[in-house]
């Protein structure tokens, strides 16, 4: 690692001095290459989506007074090129209930959070319930995005499953019940939308390959897939029970009142296998408590809901006043090719992808079918506050770690059966220093790691992604925090890569000679000033996608076009911003923007400066 006074090259024999880190440079004239007649395979329509959250009335975005979406989400999602959407969202949504986020408002029940938070407790989310399965239809159809569902694994059957099919996808008022039981589709058109929703794409599951979101399966990841696979019968021991929605490590102690009802944070329960202990003493399950005395230490159970109730005081003992209530019972879990099986016997046109996206997974499945693997890609920088020397350390961090998520993908890729499509349901980075940079998130920096990726992605040919939530309690997020809706450095990039990244056509080979190199002072890794991605649109013409990734240093290239003769001019759109560490703040100018220019192209192509810190966009007609 550089240190010290440097010498960056801003072109062939040119050089000023640099204190942040080294920039080496090669001493021929850097040059970027499109080679036109060389297409590497199609290029993807859908890689601008978005993950989304449920709870929070979907953090603001619908407005339930209204019960309509807050219309500059509307715009703002609009003008990004939203045109995917995840839905109920990730780790809260581990523990989603499907059934309790549709009808009338007042009449749907809490969830459960699936994330254990810093009290250790998954806590109750009884308020801010109104962005449903409806409600997230609704948005979709109004920005003309594609949605993805993601089903929750750990609780629930396939049957439920397959009832959320048949409620988003089966026609109303037709014969035949395909489940029996609730006529879902007619319930969704008494619920306002008597035609199909027709969602296409569907995962089982939420990072389950991660240690901490396993929750009742095994530590040990070979045999949590087979878990996750083929569905395995578990019994859960002295689990200590929730109330309401919630539940601490410690459980829901009693509040000595008649008639309560605790609930195992897993279901449905093999109802014969229940044992409870009340402050650590055994009581009996029996099928009703009518029959039974004030002091009967008894419970029944509703085995399909994991509800336990205690009786009344007259009918069956009141647990004691603060008393800890636990249970042990067996779970018989369905795996992912049941979940599978009985959606697609509802709409066989769906596809149902695996969510356990690593290897493990590909080595449990075999050669049996499937429509699909999915994966994250999530930097998580995991600094604590101060531990990065400041905002170019943080430059330094986005630009390095584009590299290993790169790679990840693509030893997936080549791991993966060539039949199996992969996607990427959500890219994002977590855990930066706050302190040291206080827009990391939303800073300009942050949104060129995220344009590298999409470059990357696109040349790989993913033909599915979806990166950063649409909207959050913070400005980590595509669209700003309520009540503002800041139209972020992110959202100004995707709105810069829209026409490129929606045209379709073929991605192109390309290169680049003479990209200066950046040996960073403090972030570990070196890493290139230029990227370049191009693709040829069904059209004719091209689009060039360059970024500069150097912190506060220009760049001029050659930009030759191989194999390509133009009309003479192109369309150019930047984004830039006078600093790296700028982001778009509330009440505030934007400061990270983007600019539509002309550029003259001459025979073979053009010179141009990149600004520091850029995303630039060439759309280059053929002659």
């Amino acid at each position: 690692m550089g240190a010290g006074t440097a010498l960056l090259a801003v072109a062939a024999g040119t050089v000023v001095p640099a204190s942040e880190g080294t920039v080496r440079a090669a001493a021929v004239e850097t040059t970027i290459t499109v080679h036109a007649d060389q297409p590497r395979g199609a290029a993807s329509q859908h890689l601008l989506g978005v993950n989304h959250h449920y709870d929070h009335n979907g953090f603001g975005l619908w407005n339930q007074v209204v019960d309509a979406p807050e219309p500059e989400v509307v715009a703002g999602a609009r003008r990004a090129g939203v045109d995917s959407l995840r839905f109920p969202g990730g780790t809260v949504a581990s523990l989603y209930d499907w059934k309790r986020g549709i009808g009338d408002l007042e009449d749907r029940p809490c969830q459960v959070d699936g994330a254990l938070r810093g009290d250790d407790r998954r806590p109750p989310i009884r308020d801010g319930l109104a962005f449903g399965s409806d409600e997230f239809m609704r948005f979709v159809d109004l920005i003309d995005a594609e949605p993805l569902i993601m089903v929750p694994f750990v609780n629930g059957t396939a049957a439920d499953a397959a009832d959320w099919v048949e409620y988003m996808n089966s026609p109303a008022d037709a014969r035949g019940n395909p489940n029996g039981g609730v006529d879902w589709a007619d319930l969704r058109a008494a619920n306002g939308h008597p035609r199909p929703y027709g969602v296409r794409r569907w995962e089982i599951g939420n990072e389950l390959s991660h240690g901490s979101q396993r929750f009742w399966m095994a530590a040990r990841a070979a045999t949590a897939v087979r878990q996750y696979a083929f569905g395995d019968d578990v019994t859960v021991r002295g689990e200590p029970l929730g109330k309401d929605c919630d539940h601490p490590a410690v459980g829901s102690p009693s509040d000595g009142g008649a008639s309560q009802v605790f609930e195992t944070l897993y279901w449905p329960l093999v109802g014969r296998s229940v044992r409870v202990t009340v402050a650590r003493q055994s009581w009996t399950r029996v099928a009703g408590l009518a029959a039974r005395g004030p002091r009967a230490k008894v419970f029944t159970v509703s085995a399909g809901a994991g509800k336990i109730r205690f009786g009344d005081g007259t009918h069956g003992a009141i647990p004691p006043r603060g008393a800890t209530v636990r249970a042990t019972y067996r779970l018989v879990h369905q795996g992912f090719f049941d979940f599978a099986r009985k959606m697609k016997a509802v709409d066989p046109g769906i596809k149902v992808c695996s969510a356990w996206g690593t290897n493990d997974f590909l080595d449990a499945a075999g050669r049996r079918s499937y429509s699909c693997l999915t994966t994250h890609v999530i930097t998580s920088f995991n600094v604590k506050e101060g531990g990065w020397s400041g905002p170019l350390e943080g430059h330094d961090e986005f630009m390095v770690t584009t590299a290993p998520r790169r790679a990840k993908v693509a030893r997936l890729l080549e791991a993966k059966p060539a039949r199996i499509p992969l996607w990427l349901t959500e890219f994002s980075t977590i855990r930066g220093d706050k302190a040291a940079f206080p827009g990391w998130a939303t800073s300009a920096s942050h949104a060129l790691h995220m344009a590298t990726l999409w470059g990357d992605f696109l040349e790989m040919r993913l033909p599915w992604v979806m990166s950063d939530d649409l909207l959050w309690h913070t400005d980590r997020a595509v669209i700003g925090p309520s009540p503002d809706f800041v139209f972020t450095a992110d959202a100004v990039t995707r709105q810069a890569l829209v026409p490129m990244f929606t045209a379709g056509g073929k991605v192109l080979a390309s290169g680049i000679q003479g990209n200066p190199l950046r040996d960073p002072p403090d972030a570990r890794g070196t890493y290139r000033g230029l990227a370049v991605t191009a693709t040829r649109a069904p059209d004719g013409g091209l689009f060039v996608m360059v970024l500069n990734r150097l912190p506060s240093r220009d760049l001029t290239a050659r930009v030759e076009l191989d194999g390509f003769r133009s009309r003479g001019t192109a369309v150019v759109r930047t984004v830039s911003s006078a600093s790296f560490a700028d982001w778009n703040r509330p009440g505030k100018p934007p400061s990270v923007t983007m600019k539509v220019r002309e550029q003259a192209i001459q025979r073979g192509g053009f010179t141009h400066t990149f600004p520091a810190t850029s995303t630039t966009v060439f759309r280059i007609p053929a002659a």
